[in-house]
């Protein structure tokens, strides 16, 4: 399979990109940013810590709709590349925030999206997962969570490049 890295195409199977670009990002040779949003501090920090320690760019909110603001004004930073969002925030919740930012026109390149969620519903994990780029549940480890974004960032690197 033809598969985007950085700025090279390479001919590797799936498990091969992944390490390619996990190694990159961890040698700081690719930069990601990623903003978690979740209305509790506790949990906001702790994902915003193992995300920095895996070497990832972090930026937070405490409301969809200052993640949003964020996003929006993201220019300043370079793009967000993911955006990890909590379900359950005050006012829209993090489903419903997910799908405006899949569809924002002025968001380019349009960063993946994973659902963060406590509660296991499944109707809930399926609208996620079909919606957005995947739905994690908690508590996440920190390899999870890795493994998450790589497969949501390197997917949606194939998809700009039209190999997917």
């Amino acid at each position: 399979m033809n598969v985007l890295v950085g700025h090279e195409i390479l001919d590797m199977d799936r498990e091969e990109q992944l390490a390619q670009l996990g190694g990159q990002l961890a040698e700081g040779r690719v930069e990601v940013r990623v903003l978690v949003v979740d209305d509790n501090q506790n949990a906001l920090e702790v994902c915003a810590g193992a995300l920095r320690d895996l070497a990832f760019e972090v930026a937070t909110a405490e409301s969809a709709e200052e993640g949003l603001a964020l996003l929006e004004q993201a220019d300043t930073g370079g793009p967000f590349r993911l955006v990890l969002m909590d379900w359950r925030l005050p006012g829209m919740d993090g489903l419903e925030a997910g799908r405006i930012i899949k569809r924002h026109p002025g968001l380019s390149p349009r960063p993946g999206v994973i659902l963060i969620t406590a509660f296991g519903q499944d109707d809930l994990v399926r609208q996620a997962e079909s919606e957005l780029d995947g739905c994690l549940l908690k508590p996440i480890s920190q390899s999870t969570l890795f493994d998450a974004i790589i497969n949501v960032v390197s997917g949606n690197e194939a998809r700009a490049s039209g190999l997917v």
